[in-house]
């Protein structure tokens, strides 16, 4: 009976894997995003690098201490990483985002949910979502993390991606 039990959960556990992937490879390959600039961008513009949706707002204290490690990663991976920081709309309104970007000097691309946060059953934020080079699914991650363990985590992705990344940065020459 244990040995069944530890199938079914295995088995389990890999379709949830897989029924999250297609729905998040599904929402963000056809989403289009719109920036606080009212310009449209989607996933496929950033192909070649690791890509990460992170779900924010002005007044989550996590969502902008998590802004930190996505800083130094940009700073350090320029060629291989982008963040696209999505505000959920949830408790700012467009003018509060925009007036926050204004005001901080962070290098990602600030878009607007739109919806989406809705799509992917999300329930709380911070919620980051991780695209490799190809724009395909890595992982996700929801809550706060404290400074050195998430600039860590984003390093192994980051470099466990490069290699992709190099991969595809060739091909679309």
């Amino acid at each position: 009976m244990k040995k069944l039990i530890c199938i079914l959960t295995v088995i389990f556990s890999f379709t949830a894997r897989a029924n999250m992937q297609t729905l998040y490879d599904s929402v963000f390959t056809e989403t289009v995003f719109r920036t606080i600039d009212n310009q449209e961008i989607q996933l496929s513009q950033f192909a070649g690098k690791v890509v990460v949706f992170d779900f924010w707002e002005t007044w989550c204290g996590p969502c902008i201490h998590g802004f930190k490690s996505l800083t130094k990663a940009i700073k350090k991976f320029p060629d291989d990483f982008v963040v696209i920081a999505v505000n959920s709309l949830k408790g700012d309104t467009e003018e509060v985002a925009r007036k926050f970007v204004n005001e901080n000097d962070y290098d990602f691309i600030f878009v607007y949910s739109d919806g989406v946060f809705e799509k992917l059953n999300g329930t709380g934020i911070p919620f980051k979502v991780f695209f490799d080079p190809e724009g395909k699914y890595i992982t996700h991650s929801t809550g706060l993390t404290l400074f050195p363990t998430e600039y860590s985590k984003l390093k192994k992705i980051i470099k466990r991606n490069r290699l992709k990344s190099l991969n595809s940065k060739r091909s679309l020459k």
